[in-house]
């Protein structure tokens, strides 16, 4: 055999030895992203540890996620959460006053507070807000919708009936406001393509029939930043990330009988403190019991619940335990009983609270656990209104 002809098969064979060195290699850096895309596109843990299970990617998954932005995350779950967190928002709220519609931003500074719906249309720019929905052919499969009560017969009438992909409705409002037509209530719900009507305040929000299968409760928040709620948000803030990652919160009271504000002609009766109390006093007293009365106000959720959830504490409530069932065996429900002494003898002094309730995060996955798959949010940087540290402390927080 000749020279050149031994050098020819030698180098052939090394080629082949190269082309299988490479293929090897490439495996090995391959597989731990397949493994990665693959957990990512079949299953997402909410934060009690729940796996939700989704089907495997469509077309229609796949253009849905070309054109959202899908992210875990999030700040404190507030009345105005569902402005941060939707996809969309669809906000054209005719006859409704300016100042008491929805979505409107956090204000970059104190001085905009409550003011923000009465700036003219360059300076709301400036401020952050998800994307207004003003066209149903816009939608994606597993988009999610904030319609304020205020717009849903503005939605119905007009958008509704154009939709041709499945979608997620979620509705609330910060102020109270007339309740909703059941003939809207209904058109809504007898949408084929109206997988989940998510409802603030479903008692009162949710028509004739609250328990319809299609509809399901939603979290009305912490105190954002009504009226001067600026300065309870922060004081409230200041607290909770005092306390943030404390499993074992010092509580030195039974239950807490605080103030109650006069929403309610009823409230009078109950037990409470006659000592005024500056708001970081308040949250104060609250961290430090197990337990605090929290009746109806002018509507069965009230801030009170979340507040005190937040900082580990039980609220005493009124609360329907069918209809208020996302707040699990964190609160009391349909209590009739407001003698201090009676209840102190009653209630189990080891509680349990799910800290995670006052998480916007939380909530996305609880909607999608509901729904049965991954749906699509809308979280983008900066919009929690809170500093990279509390941000930081919030996904640690945890429940006692």
């Amino acid at each position: 055999m000749s020279l050149a002809v031994i050098a020819i098969d030698v180098m052939g064979k090394l080629a082949i030895l190269q082309c299988l060195l490479f293929l090897i290699c490439f495996q090995c850096l391959l597989s731990p992203l397949v493994l990665y895309h693959h957990q990512k596109a079949t299953s997402v843990k909410d934060l009690e540890g729940v796996q939700l299970t989704t089907n495997n990617s469509t077309a229609s998954d796949m253009k849905s996620q070309r054109f959202q932005i899908i992210r875990r995350g999030g700040g404190l779950l507030t009345t105005h959460s569902p402005c941060r967190i939707s996809r969309w928002i669809y906000t054209n709220e005719e006859g409704t006053k300016r100042l008491f519609r929805e979505c409107c931003p956090p204000p970059t500074n104190k001085e905009l507070d409550d003011t923000y719906c009465r700036l003219d249309k360059r300076q709301q720019q400036q401020l952050p807000m998800n994307e207004q929905l003003t066209n149903a052919t816009y939608l994606s499969e597993n988009d999610t919708i904030f319609v304020p009560f205020t717009a849903l017969p503005q939605f119905v009438n007009e958008i509704l009936d154009k939709i041709t992909t499945n979608i997620i409705i979620i509705s609330g409002q910060t102020h109270i406001v007339d309740s909703v037509p059941n003939e809207i209530i209904s058109k809504l719900l007898n949408s084929k393509h109206v997988i989940q009507w998510f409802c603030m305040n479903i008692s009162i929000y949710g028509g004739d029939n609250p328990t319809h299968p299609k509809m399901s409760p939603f979290p009305y928040g912490l105190k954002e930043k009504e009226r001067h709620g600026w300065f309870t948000f922060d004081a409230y803030k200041d607290i909770l990330f005092k306390n943030s990652l404390n499993q074992q919160i010092n509580k030195t009271e039974m239950i807490f009988a605080g103030p109650l504000g006069n929403t309610q002609s009823d409230r009078a009766s109950f037990p409470q403190t006659k000592e005024s109390l500056q708001p970081d006093q308040f949250f104060q007293r609250m961290l430090s019991a197990k337990y605090i009365l929290s009746p109806n106000g002018d509507r069965p959720e009230c801030h009170r619940h979340y507040e005190a959830i937040g900082l580990g504490t039980v609220p005493i409530t009124q609360l329907d335990p069918i209809l208020f069932r996302h707040l699990g065996s964190s609160v009391i429900y349909n209590n009739s009983n407001w003698n201090l002494t009676l209840l102190e003898e009653e209630l189990d002094p080891n509680i349990r609270v799910n800290r995670n309730l006052i998480r916007e995060d939380y909530w996305m996955s609880w909607c999608d656990n509901v729904v049965g798959k991954r749906l699509n949010w809308n979280i983008l940087p900066g919009r929690s209104g809170l500093s990279e540290t509390q941000e930081n402390a919030l996904s640690m927080i945890s429940s006692i």
